[in-house]
């Protein structure tokens, strides 16, 4: 018989303990299968499921089964109690957003939507934990940067594993937004992107600025080395595009911290259909990117450059300092993305994704940030890349900025 076959058949009362067993091996039996029933119910959504566990076992009337019982039995742990009920109603706007990181208007869409998440729907009763109690969870561990799965327990009176089913839970049903929440811009968006860039930096057709940043994450349990980055952290790769507006129309996650950003690109989805996206516009980035008709970057600083030429590097880096700002802002709000605490690269991509989507989703003045641009150093693409082919990109736009300055 199995363990998982002693534990139902203790449950339901029936006798496991033989007659020609001597004490000790009573008790050691008692203990294995108690041991183990405590070890399945430690993993259930509800600390109500142990009462259910012990009423049934209560069944026996083994003196010596309650005695083993008795002594394994474990305590209810001390807590917070109705922390969601009775202290979360009373923060005001600004200690809401303080400690949640998002608005309660915007809390109070996303518990909507989780309502009528279609996973979520199917959850067994027993098991489902309030809209409420999942997406502030979820917001209190995005937000912190250096909080447990313990602290969370202790705070919100949910048992470890709950806490790490929840976060899982919402950061996939968030991730499931990216779709519609984190878009390529449509006709007219583009046309205001350009009108934007023109006013700000004078590159009259850009839509957009794409950059990568590093997710600082445990080393997983294979291939560590491969995401080791040029700084020796153990990371993860975000390619991000942000508008003018400092919102993502487009992220790529996933790949080791080793890959150059250049790698990132081009093995991106959008990596070989940017022509297809951009049509008649262009993306801004730095020069670990090749340029091209649809992707600009600097003029490489060879110490021979023209005055005009220096003159594009400095205003495409004034414009291209939109992704960076973007980057700096979804790290304050969510703070766990300094250093991800997550097991399992599969479950970090999500929580990114996620975190994403809940930037784009919130307003940028909901909380106060200090001015931050990503310490990211800059990586020369290691490719020969067409200088001349770039100077064709370059040389029309380098001659229109300086027009525009004169």
């Amino acid at each position: 018989m199995t363990e998982e076959d002693q534990c139902v058949s203790v449950a339901s009362g029936s006798k496991l303990l033989s007659p020609n067993m001597d004490l000790d091996m009573q008790k050691e039996t008692i203990v294995k299968v108690v041991t183990t029933l405590l070890m399945e119910s430690s993993s259930s959504e509800s600390d109500d499921d142990d009462e259910v566990f012990f009423q049934a076992i209560l069944i026996r009337e083994d003196k010596l089964f309650h005695d083993v019982l008795h002594i394994t039995k474990k305590n209810k742990r001390n807590a917070v109690k109705k922390y969601i009920e009775c202290i979360v109603p009373t923060y005001t706007e600004e200690e809401f957003r303080r400690h949640f990181r998002v608005s309660k208007s915007l809390f109070k869409s996303l518990c909507q939507r989780l309502s009528n998440w279609d996973m979520y729907k199917k959850m067994r009763p027993d098991k489902k934990f309030s809209e409420e109690t999942n997406i502030l969870v979820f917001l209190w561990f995005a937000g912190h940067e250096a909080c447990s799965y313990r602290d969370i327990a202790d705070r919100f009176d949910l048992s470890l594993f709950t806490v790490g089913a929840i976060i899982s839970r919402i950061s996939l049903f968030l991730s499931s937004m990216s779709p519609e929440v984190i878009k390529w811009p449509t006709k007219e968006e583009k046309r205001r992107s350009a009108q934007f860039f023109d006013n700000k930096c004078f590159f009259k057709k850009a839509i957009g600025c794409i950059d990568g940043t590093h997710i600082v994450i445990d080393p997983p349990s294979s291939g560590k080395d491969d995401y080791v980055d040029r700084k020796g952290d153990v990371t993860l790769c975000l390619q991000g595009i942000c508008n003018q507006e400092k919102k993502f129309i487009n992220i790529f996650v996933g790949y080791p911290g080793s890959c150059h950003d250049s790698w990132v690109f081009r093995n991106s989805p959008i990596g070989g259909k940017l022509s297809t996206y951009c049509e008649d516009y262009y993306l801004l980035g730095d020069s670990a990117y090749p340029c091209n008709q649809f992707l600009i970057t600097p003029y490489k600083d060879n110490g021979h450059l023209t005055r005009a030429q220096k003159q594009f590097n400095i205003k495409l880096s004034s414009g291209r300092v939109c992704i960076e700002h973007t980057f700096g802002i979804l790290k304050q709000r969510f703070r766990q993305l300094y250093y991800c605490k997550l097991r399992g690269i599969k479950k970090i991509c999500h929580f990114i994704r996620a975190c994403c989507v809940l930037h784009n989703l919130a307003n940028e003045d909901d909380i106060d940030f200090t001015s931050e641009i990503t310490t990211n150093q800059t990586q020369e693409t290691n490719e020969l890349t067409n200088v001349s082919q770039g100077n064709i990109v370059r040389d029309p736009i380098c001659q229109y900025i300086q027009n525009k300055s004169n």
